[in-house]
């Protein structure tokens, strides 16, 4: 599980996002059906990610040579607007989870912000950008 004190050290965003294959939509049954726009992030395979993974997999990080993608989502449906987990695939293409600790998902929402904004992004620019492609 990813902590507070370790956002920083676990989350940096690879690139600016803008692969089609990234934005899409979901929906939610909750008391009515809702339907929202959503954005995959790729982030960086850091060694916290590695940790993490390999801890999620039960595996040594020693004896781990495998090579993960990971991602971060982001949805319309969440009042921060991201989810609670990063997903990350092995070489197989088999998706896996390292959920985030519920103090930590602030401190994420801002890390996020502050990275897209590098590649002059943010986390409601490219929601807002998902909406306009759910709809057409």
């Amino acid at each position: 599980m990813l902590s507070k004190d370790k956002v920083r050290e676990a989350i940096q965003v690879a690139e600016r996002v803008d692969n089609p294959d990234y934005f899409g939509w979901d929906q939610a049954y909750v008391t009515y059906p809702a339907v929202f726009s959503t954005v995959l992030v790729p982030i960086e395979a850091t060694n916290e990610l590695h940790r993490l993974a390999a801890e999620e997999l039960d595996k040594s990080m020693e004896l781990d040579e495998d090579v993960y993608d990971f991602f971060i989502g982001l949805n319309g449906f969440l009042s921060l607007k991201i989810d609670t987990c990063i997903e990350f695939l092995n070489y197989d293409g088999i998706s896996h989870v390292i959920d985030i600790n519920d103090d930590a998902l602030p401190e994420v929402r801002k890390v996020l912000d502050e990275q897209l904004a590098r590649h002059g992004q943010s986390v409601d620019e490219l929601l807002e950008y998902a909406t306009e492609v759910m709809r057409k």
